[in-house]
């Protein structure tokens, strides 16, 4: 089983702050004659388009759960009374695995 955790990577906060710099970093370096003569609205829309970020939006009514049988090795769970945790000691479990589809920059969820 996988243990890729959604959020656990990097920072949002931080990632989105770079970002902005960016943005504002690319707006300054726009050339003189650039802002003189060209439309700031084609302007804008272009660093818009560069550096806009779409929020996942998770699409529920195609969400898929699979369950399944597993055994799951407990030897280390200190609430238990096992004797010798040196061996695997398994108890009957379920997995349960759940697939959400989602439209917007997956970036967000990794």
């Amino acid at each position: 089983m996988s243990n890729d955790w959604l959020f656990t990577r990097d920072d949002l906060t931080r990632w989105l702050d770079n970002r902005l710099r960016e943005a504002i970093g690319d707006a300054q370096r726009i050339p003189r004659e650039r802002v003189l003569s060209e439309e700031q609205e084609k302007m804008i829309s272009d660093l818009v388009s560069r550096y806009e970020v779409a929020p996942p939006l998770l699409r529920l009514n195609e969400r898929r759960v699979q369950t399944s049988d597993v055994l799951v090795d407990v030897s280390q769970d200190p609430r238990r009374a096992i004797i010798d945790r040196s061996r695997p000691v398994h108890v009957q479990g379920t997995r349960v695995e759940m697939r959400v589809p989602f439209d917007g920059d997956a970036c967000f969820l990794i």
